[in-house]
């Protein structure tokens, strides 16, 4: 429960703070109501709380510049805010004024300050669970109240934790009163009271405490002022207690214990200072939406007091493909876990959908509870969630799948305060979970933040994520991650613990106060650290520890050794450590024990690396939600039903958005539309999207010309839609995007044809001809993906699954960027296809059950091109490389080549200077076999052969070192594109 209160007199200041971070403003008038950013209200919540000249207006009520008000944050359900606070603004002019359960006496000068307000002791539940009341003065707390007990009655402790004479009875109602000194003394006691509310109960003053007494922690904010002088501050916490506020009974008259059935249960809530950074999403409710509120038979209240378990598994059990699943502002209390579950053919295009920070569901339940339990999801988003564990529950969301699930995304959602993980694959689910990516999570408080266990639990995504507190940050057993822009403070054990079956990597990191950064103990993975910012971490044997399996460090800072000793500590003999660019402040070297590792050190390269501040953060504050909504069906009459043609009603779609511009969206309902003439999308500042994976446009014109195509875009964005299906196969695009305009194109989970197909001139989506200065960013997709003639383009694909990706084009001009971050490939001929020599950079590129890894070609008298690709795994039923003409420089590194096949052929041959270089790699149960013919050559470094059983095997073997010093220069130019790569991540998924 939230309570905070403040009375302020409006006429002398400009500017100031109420209780619960609400801002009025302004002198005589107008006066502006900002929200708890600070940013002026939306315009719906102007018709209720608006401005204007004569003062505030609520409920038919003005609050005037010249009079006193009395603002109450307390739980959701009045109009404004909703969820986890409401305002309520009062005319409090009037000494003694009292509003709904709360008094303030606004006091004569030199006259002490008293607040007083009622709680019900509901329950105790057992010893360790308090409440705690405690008053803050200028730098610290003054005076705390604790209560303990065994669910019969509860002991008051003082602020030290020592025993106070009285003993509270669960059931019966107190008053809690805070006298303090008046606003305008120097100094003074504080006095905390309390009166029992009962028949025949007494009062008694029983905590005493100087303003100078410590208590540490943070606590709700109770702030007034009285006009007479500096503002009288205190701040009250209710931890692990469910209480109950009074709604005006006279606390004096016998009639007060009637009272108490009538009065409504709110649940606790975890304080999480973090939150005010968590994004809020100000939807707008899209017609195929189905609220949780209205949209149900059972509807779930979101008012922290009802019990709204039993509504939310009815929603869930609602929920077919394609279905979104809302769930406005509230606080939705479950005593019960929910459950996602699935049918035979199992759920795809599946979203839950919050509003961010004030969207919050929480715990109520048994110790060690589960949240939400899903059972196997298929391409599907949760976005905008707060799961609160309050310290109760065990795990917040937990993947237990029966089904095999993929491309699932975990999105802005907060996890707080669980005793086992905030989100977790369960480590005995029966299929496999893969390709899930958290991005822009909060996991607070948490034993484990996010954990998984199993075997096939592989490609998760970490991405602008933060994790505060917790044992254990991420712990990854035997799945493989990518972690990348994530911060990490007070990890109690590790920011990352591992033994990952297939290579992972961090990068663009922090870790603050955590007593270790990674601790590594894969054998037989991989593993690069790149670009970080490790400071003041507290184990005393390193900041890393890794044990076994190649390490790259890049461009990482080691700052504040608990010991001023070196970062690395190195578990096994003969650990390989590529370094390059990394600082160690203080003095002293990298590596703690060095003559149990060979340490490659590469000369630093001319990019600049992309490190993350001390002080970064990637949570955002905010985040872009569409303006005005065009719906397709609505609006322009579309059906939807995959046999009527819903050309023009989309197209018409399409232009009202772009007349709109201003982020309008052009929205397709959940459906299958039939489209038999091309899409075109152009213009600048609009949205083109629909209800997920289950809004599906299907081509049913002629089979060469595209579905949709993009002309010169600028700021405009393709989102949560299906153009074109795997059941198509045809010999146009799908999506063609071109033109020669300097503007920014965005897709967002977007599927096109290519799963799990060998076709990879048919469909998909095709960039061609792009500008120096056009810009695209692929932040999700599905399926194949052509790029042609787009050298001088800035292209980064943040997360692109499978399909085959072919990149070629015979101009000569190369000053833009292509690079992806997470790329999965299966099934493909070549999962990878580079033409006409030309160059890509990819950070995390997984490969398995395909017939071949890579093919790069090239031609006489190409210009030369650089090729750097590291990766989780290379899974090939023929070879994983294969180089034939291809002028320049490829680079393949760290890498996991795994079992089969044995050997492993690399084969380089051209008549033009070509180089291929093996770097910082496992090889798993297979040797390579290097094939180099002509003026092809191929370079070893620092790797590492292990037989499947275990037994290493002699570098002598196939894994020698043959790089010579060429070679090392190239290492180093691998490693500036890396830079580049990570550089324009930054700057095109943060901005920075």
């Amino acid at each position: 429960m939230i309570i905070s209160k403040s009375s302020r007199r409006l006429s002398s200041i400009p500017a100031f703070l109420l209780a619960g971070g609400l801002w009025i403003q302004g002198a005589e008038s107008p006066i502006v109501l900002l929200d708890f950013e600070g940013e002026a209200v939306n315009a719906s919540q102007r018709k209720e709380l608006g401005a204007d000249p004569k003062g505030i207006k609520l409920t038919g009520k003005a609050v005037h510049p010249d009079g006193l008000v009395d603002a109450c944050v307390v739980p959701g359900g009045s109009s404004f805010g909703g969820g986890e606070k409401s305002l309520l603004l009062y005319d409090a002019s009037r000494k003694g004024a009292r509003h709904d359960g709360w008094t303030v006496f606004p006091p004569e000068k030199d006259a002490p300050i008293t607040v007083r307000f009622d709680l019900r002791v509901n329950e105790v539940r057992s010893q360790g669970d308090f409440l705690i009341v405690r008053l803050f003065a200028e730098g610290g707390a003054a005076a705390g109240l604790r209560l303990k007990g065994d669910g019969k009655e509860a002991v008051l402790l003082d602020g030290e934790g020592k025993q106070a004479s009285r003993v509270l009875v669960p059931g019966r109602w107190y008053r809690v009163s805070l006298t303090l000194p008046p606003a305008s003394a120097a100094s003074g006691d504080w006095k905390l009271g309390l009166e029992d509310g009962t028949p025949g109960g007494r009062k008694e003053d029983f905590i005493r405490a100087k303003r100078e007494a410590p208590f540490p922690g943070g606590y709700f904010r109770l702030a007034w002022n009285t006009g007479f002088g500096p503002e009288a501050e205190a701040d009250l916490s209710l931890d692990n207690l469910r209480v109950e506020r009074a709604t005006g009974a006279d606390f004096s008259a016998p009639a007060a214990a009637s009272a108490a059935p009538a009065l409504k249960e709110c649940v606790a809530m975890t304080k999480s200072e973090n939150l005010r950074r968590f994004p809020e999403l100000p939807w707008q409710k899209r017609s195929d939406w189905k609220s949780v509120k209205e949209d149900f038979p059972a509807k779930a209240l979101g008012d922290g007091k009802a019990d709204d378990a039993p509504a939310l598994q009815a929603a869930l059990d609602a929920a077919g493909n394609g279905t979104t699943v809302y769930l406005p502002p509230g606080v939705y209390r479950i005593t019960t876990g929910l459950e996602l579950r699935v049918p035979a053919a199992g759920l795809h295009g599946v979203r839950l959908i919050g509003h961010g920070r004030s969207t919050r569901i929480v715990w109520d339940g048994p110790k060690d509870g589960r949240m939400l339990t899903i059972r196997g999801l298929h391409r599907s988003r949760i976005t905008g969630i707060v799961w609160d564990g309050r310290g109760l529950a065990g795990i917040g969301v937990c993947h237990d799948a029966i089904r095999f699930e993929t491309q699932v995304t975990h999105e802005m959602e907060a996890f707080l305060g669980f005793t086992m993980s905030g989100l977790q694959i369960a480590p005995k689910h029966k299929e496999a979970s893969a390709e899930l990516l958290y991005q822009g999570c909060l996991f607070e408080d948490c034993d484990r933040g996010l954990s998984f266990y199993s075997f096939n639990d592989y490609d998760n995504t970490v991405d602008g994520c933060e994790f505060i507190r917790c044992a254990v940050a991420i712990e990854d057993v035997h799945g493989n991650f990518y972690a990348r822009n994530s911060r990490f403070e007070a990890s109690r054990l590790a920011d990352i613990r591992m033994q990952s079956e297939h290579s992972s990597s961090v990068r663009r990191c922090v870790s603050v106060g955590s007593k270790r950064f990674v601790d590594h103990h894969a054998s037989v993975s991989p593993m690069t650290i790149e670009s970080c910012l490790v400071s003041g971490w507290t184990g005393a044997d390193g900041a890393v520890k890794v044990g076994g399996a190649p390490l790259i460090v890049l461009d990482t800072v080691f700052q504040k050794a608990p010991d001023g000793g070196a970062p690395i500590q190195v578990a096994l003999r003969d650990q390989r450590i590529l370094s390059s660019g990394n600082r160690v402040e203080g003095g002293g070297g990298l590596v703690r024990n060095p003559q149990e590792a060979r340490v490659y050190e590469i000369p630093a390269g001319t990019a600049k690396s992309p490190r993350p501040s001390l002080e970064e953060s990637f949570l955002g504050a905010s985040r872009p939600v569409p303006g005005k909504i065009f719906d397709a069906r609505r609006d322009f009459g579309a059906k939807g039903d995959g046999k009527t043609d819903d050309t023009v009603a989309i197209q018409k779609t399409i232009d009202a958005a772009r007349a709109e511009g201003k982020r309008a969206l052009a929205y397709l309902p959940a459906g299958k539309y039939a489209v038999s003439r091309t899409l075109k999308m152009e213009g600048k500042d609009y949205s083109v999207g629909g209800g997920g994976f289950r809004s599906l446009l299907s081509w049913t014109g002629d089979p060469k010309g595209p579905l949709l195509a993009v002309q010169d875009p600028q700021n405009l964005v393709l989102e949560n839609l299906s153009v074109g299906s795997d059941d198509e196969p045809r010999e146009g695009f799908d999506i063609v995007q071109s033109g020669g305009g300097t503007g920014s194109m965005s897709y967002d989970m977007v599927s096109v044809f290519g799963l799990y197909r060998k076709m990879a001139e048919r469909g998909g989506l095709a960039l061609v001809g792009l500008a120096s200065g056009a810009q695209v960013e692929i932040r999700h997709l599905q399926g194949n993906l052509r790029i042609r003639d787009c050298a001088r383009a800035a292209i980064l694909a943040r997360t692109s699954y499978e399909g085959i990706v072919t990149i070629e084009g015979k101009e000569k001009d190369r000053g833009g960027m292509l690079g992806f971050l997470t790329r999965l490939g299966t099934k493909g001929e070549y999962d990878l296809v580079v033409r006409d020599s030309q160059s890509v950079v990819m950070s995390d590129f997984y490969i398995e059950q395909a017939d071949n890894g890579f093919l790069f070609t090239g031609n006489p008298g190409d210009a030369p091109g650089r090729i750097v690709i590291q990766g989780a795994k290379m899974g090939t039923e023929a070879g994983p490389v294969t180089m034939e003409g291809y002028r320049g420089e490829v680079f393949l590194g760290h890498h996991q080549y795994y079992n089969k096949p044995n050997p492993m052929v690399f084969r380089v041959s051209s008549k033009e200077p070509s180089t291929l270089t093996l770097l910082g790699s496992m090889f798993y149960g297979t040797l390579p076999q290097l094939t180099a013919e002509g003026a092809g050559k191929i370079y070893l470094l620092g790797n590492h052969p292990k037989v499947l059983s275990g037994q290493e095997v002699h570098d002598g073997q196939g894994a020698a070192d043959t790089a010579d010093a060429d070679a090392i220069r190239g290492i180093s130019r691998a490693f500036d594109e890396l830079r580049r790569l990570g550089a324009l991540d930054r700057k095109i998924s943060y901005g920075r």
